[in-house]
């Protein structure tokens, strides 16, 4: 009997009461006002996931970042690194990063580098050790 009293009291508690003292049922939401909020929900959302495609770009860099970065950051000993790329006529060749052919091979055939034998970077696995931070 004392739960129901409390919940009475909190229902009254809740309700509006107006001038003469008669409680005001709260005022149900319309259609358009329905409709207008599941329109803002649902471009905050887009919103959202718009952002989070965004950070999830930035991630991988390309073959020609690597080599540059490899080639000419003084923290980095460009001898211990090789590069996987295609050649089309014999298939998979592993070179030192050092001895590539710039002019001749185009870095959409890269696929790996590997450092002292371990892979650093891997197009396909989507691997990047040199600058993941």
């Amino acid at each position: 009997e004392k739960d129901k009293e409390q919940q009475i009291q909190i229902q009254n508690q809740n309700q509006q009461l107006n001038e003469n003292g008669e409680i005001i049922e709260p005022r149900k939401e319309t259609n358009a006002e329905r409709r207008k909020k599941k329109a803002q929900e649902k471009k905050l959302a887009q919103e959202k996931l718009n952002n989070e495609n965004l950070a999830n770009k930035k991630g991988m860099r390309t073959a020609i970042d690597v080599f540059n970065r490899i080639r000419w950051d003084s923290s980095l000993d460009a001898t211990q690194f090789t590069m996987l790329y295609e050649d089309r006529f014999i298939g998979l060749i592993e070179v030192p990063v050092l001895e590539f052919e710039i002019d001749t091979i185009p870095f959409h055939r890269v696929y790996q580098y590997k450092q002292n034998h371990e892979i650093v970077w891997d197009r396909k696995s989507k691997v990047d050790k040199l600058f993941s931070y």
